[in-house]
């Protein structure tokens, strides 16, 4: 059973909206460290040059290969590694996201992280080699082995659209090497 982030006392409930009761807001700022360092831990796999990774071990997104870590936070779903640089380093500017040094998704240790945009993320994310394409992708219907027999076989593209239950325009794309490029 998961338990929330941010639970009040039964004192607290009952004194409600009652005047000089502690507001969720006030708890939350000053539980919030306190309770997210006690779901982290820090014996996480060593990267090198970076040192051991901490690794968040409550909820993390499900069914995902790369699942981050997720928390609630003011009633709003948010990643871990966002609130651990919130916490470390301060707010994080409009347009910006916080991106991994090490490649571990659940590690939330600040030194591990930065600030980057989506164009940096994009890069890292293919210079690492972490975008599905190909086989990897879920929405694929080929396999590579499947792309070198309709770029060797003399078949007509109607041929091969019924035989892999493709479009003829794909057929098209993978003749040209304009789809499924990285296949030699």
């Amino acid at each position: 059973m998961r338990r929330n982030l941010y639970v009040f006392t039964p004192e607290e409930r009952r004194r409600g909206s009652a005047k000089g009761a502690v507001t969720r807001r006030d708890r939350n700022r000053r539980l919030m460290p306190e309770r997210f360092w006690a779901r982290v831990n820090k014996r996480g796999p060593i990267v090198r040059r970076l040192g051991r990774c901490w690794n968040w071990t409550g909820l993390r997104q499900p069914r995902a290969k790369w699942a981050y870590g997720r928390l609630t936070v003011n009633s709003r779903s948010t990643f871990a590694h966002r609130v651990s640089w919130e916490l470390a380093m301060g707010w994080i500017p409009t347009g910006f996201w916080v991106l991994h040094h090490c490649d571990n998704p659940v590690c939330v240790r600040p030194s591990h992280l930065y600030l980057g945009t989506a164009v940096e993320n994009a890069r890292d994310r293919q210079t690492r080699g972490r975008t599905a394409r190909g086989e990897r992708a879920g929405s694929s219907k080929l396999t590579e082995a499947q792309v070198r027999a309709i770029r060797a076989s003399s078949d007509t593209s109607s041929q091969i659209v019924k035989r892999y239950g493709i479009t003829s325009r794909m057929v098209w794309l993978i003749r040209k090497r304009l789809a499924w490029a990285h296949v030699r």
